[in-house]
């Protein structure tokens, strides 16, 4: 009889701690995390349907007005990626600075799942607008401020773009009467969403998702009049609160189109 009870002690007893250790082992398992995958940008500089590959040369849009840039770039900020149920996932701290020679851009690692469209901003929000751009790396980049030193009470330059560019009606200049332009879109007001047209894309976790995106920055000079010399600066913040930034400003949407090869 005392072996009997004996050995159902020792089952019992087995079997508790053998309960007890699969509750721990469940207990400190992590739950399995989501899938994610990697979402990047593809962006081209173009002036309408020619590829800019060069600084300083002189190319043509679909008028004929010859046009050249020293300086092509802009800050994308705040993605946004809509899903299959109509809302949108917001890709947190999302930025972007694009430049002319640089065409591939890691933006955020998202999760994995399909997505019907893309849209984000051109510039920054308020508060990203006035952080100290030792901050962040993309921040601190002299050519995106106002002035040498950089001043809170002022933000970043959202769109910095120079060049040259033929100024005559007829769009008949010779290269070396092409016009000197300086155009330095920023100021809380000319922060502007940019939705893209939309479009199918899928992010799983071995294969990143590529957006193909064309900016056309000749755009920001749709509707003007170039024959007046005083259109063509806008570089302080001062100068971002006239009729002609709020122009340049506007048309910032124009500017971005799918690849046509994609």
């Amino acid at each position: 009889m005392k072996n009997i009870i004996r050995t159902k002690y020792v089952l019992l007893t087995t079997l508790l701690v053998l309960s007890l250790s699969s509750c721990n082992s469940k207990k400190d398992d992590p739950s399995p995390s989501a899938a994610t995958g990697t979402l990047m940008f593809h962006l081209h500089t173009f002036i309408d349907t020619t590829e800019v590959g060069d600084y300083n040369t002189i190319y043509k849009d679909t008028t004929g007005r010859k046009i050249s840039f020293s300086m092509a770039q802009l800050y994308i900020s705040n993605v946004e990626l809509k899903k299959t149920d109509g809302t949108y996932y917001s890709v947190a701290d999302s930025m972007v600075l694009q430049v002319q020679d640089n065409e591939q851009y890691t933006v955020a690692t998202v999760p994995a799942g399909n997505y019907t469209q893309v849209r984000f901003h051109v510039g920054f929000d308020p508060t990203t607008n006035q952080k100290n751009p030792s901050l962040a790396g993309l921040l601190n980049k002299p050519a995106m401020w106002f002035n040498s030193t950089w001043n809170s009470s002022e933000g970043y330059v959202f769109v910095n773009l120079q060049g040259k560019i033929d100024t005559t009606a007829a769009h008949t200049a010779a290269d070396a009467d092409l016009v000197a332009f300086d155009y330095k879109i920023g100021t809380n007001s000319n922060y502007k969403l940019v939705t893209m047209p939309p479009k199918n894309y899928t992010v799983t976790p071995s294969v990143p998702a590529l957006v193909h995106i064309t900016t056309s920055y000749n755009k920001l000079f749709d509707g003007i009049d170039l024959t007046t010399p005083s259109n063509l600066t806008v570089s302080t913040v001062s100068d971002n609160a006239t009729p002609l930034a709020m122009r340049l400003a506007n048309n910032i949407s124009l500017m971005f189109s799918y690849e046509s090869e994609e």
